[in-house]
């Protein structure tokens, strides 16, 4: 295996190489099954990232697989340009419902960066501006355009200044700052995550988003919400903004991540008819956004697998009430950590643990690789550094919570020996 290592070395990404062997391991994950990953070595890791929150039924679910293989071996027109890809209606017909976004169409792509770009092209043409708000913590992709739509000047290093001179940004949950600037009429849209993922698990409330809504109407802005990362009953609903009792429509709604269990790449824009009437219908631009593989049949049946697999089998209830455990576990640790844990907030199957002190990135940090180390992955909040987020799927044991709390509570108290003053 090190000579595999090397030669991913050699020919891959030696700086990856070199992060993780900075971590003190360089798995070589070759199977992955459920809440776990198996290395090269043998070993197992509870994997609490699960492809960025993309597994929303673990690694290989059985049923989802066995369809994704049956369509490998069917004679399918897998990339259909100049017509209509197999079932595509009855999955836009089905996310449409879901979503009780009925004055809205749909427009399937691959990745969620992709969508977020189609959307934002979609609101420039029908407002005729090229300005965009955003949130300073939020994040959208990594696409030349998107790593604009962040605060976060990391994501920008070595890219030129000028690239942003049309963004300006605001905070998840200063309302008067965000409604200040909406008012303003020089934007096109404004883009913004129900929860953000990188941010930390920021949130609109019902009553803020509804506000924010009708700011956007009087200064005619359009309203883009980005669920690439919520959506798809991640947070216990279908759209994360019913979980948090959203009552508004947006212009704009984008889904990825979960849509096909994590078995093919596949993105949803949701735009209301209006928007997509000004792009779409105009002369020559039946087609005016996409990509090679936008909306191929293996994709959109995997999504359709999904779909009728969480309606026919109790898996949601099942699986919030084993997070709702994890969620009560996660604020007892809070209680007995006060001087370290600073909040826990969960959402469905979404969690967040932010950590207090002077240095607390530096701290949770040390918690992040500490739990590397002893083979349990979770991932960091790069825009919200003090903070980690859990994306377990939807099929997590009580087993897999006790497993990772102890390791977590393991981490806590090396913590405090490693950091005396925290």
């Amino acid at each position: 295996m090190q000579r595999f290592i090397q030669e991913y070395r050699n020919c891959v990404n030696p700086y990856w190489v070199g992060a993780l062997e900075a971590l003190d391991h360089c798995p070589v994950f070759n199977e992955a099954k459920g809440s776990y990953l198996t290395d090269d070595k043998g070993d197992t890791w509870l994997d609490f990232v699960m492809g960025y929150g993309s597994a929303l039924l673990g690694h290989n679910p059985q049923e989802i697989r066995a369809n994704f293989l049956e369509d490998i071996c069917k004679d399918l027109p897998i990339i259909t340009p100049f017509g209509i890809a197999p079932g595509s209606a009855a999955l836009c017909s089905k996310v449409i419902e879901k979503s009780a976004l009925h004055n809205h169409q749909c427009w399937i792509m691959t990745t969620g960066a992709e969508a977020i770009e189609c959307a934002v092209k979609v609101a420039q043409v029908s407002t005729q501006r090229s300005n965009l708000l955003c949130n300073r913590t939020g994040f959208h992709g990594l696409s030349i355009h998107n790593v604009n739509l962040t605060g976060n000047a990391h994501w920008r290093q070595g890219l030129p200044n000028f690239v942003c001179d049309h963004i300006d940004y605001t905070h998840c949950g200063n309302l008067a700052l965000t409604l200040e600037k909406i008012s303003t009429r020089k934007f096109a849209a404004y883009v913004t995550e129900p929860i953000e993922g990188m941010g930390g698990g920021q949130y609109w409330s019902a009553e803020q988003i509804e506000k924010i809504k009708s700011a956007c109407e009087q200064a005619g802005t359009r309203l883009i919400v980005d669920e690439v990362m919520t959506g798809v009953w991640r947070t216990g609903r279908f759209l994360a903004s019913q979980s948090l009792n959203w009552s508004i429509e947006p212009d704009h709604l984008v889904l990825s991540k979960n849509l096909t269990a994590g078995f093919s790449p596949l993105s949803i824009l949701l735009s209301s008819s209006s928007e997509y009437r000004h792009f779409f219908g105009r002369a020559g631009f039946e087609k005016a956004h996409g990509s090679t593989f936008c909306g191929n049949s293996i994709a959109v049946s995997s999504a359709l697998s999904l779909m009728t697999y969480m309606e026919e089998h109790d898996v949601l209830s099942k699986g919030l009430t084993t997070h709702h455990y994890l969620a009560e576990k996660l604020k007892a640790l809070k209680k007995t950590y006060p001087h370290m844990i600073e909040s826990t907030a969960s959402f469905g199957a979404l969690h967040y643990i932010s950590v207090k002190g002077a240095d607390s990135d530096v701290l949770a940090y040390y918690l992040f690789n500490f739990l590397f180390c002893n083979r349990v992955l979770v991932n960091m909040c790069a825009n919200c550094p003090n903070t980690l987020k859990l994306t377990p799927p939807l099929t997590l044991t009580l087993e897999h919570v006790d497993t990772f709390l102890s390791l977590f509570e393991s981490a806590l108290e090396a913590l405090v020996e490693t950091f005396p003053h925290t």
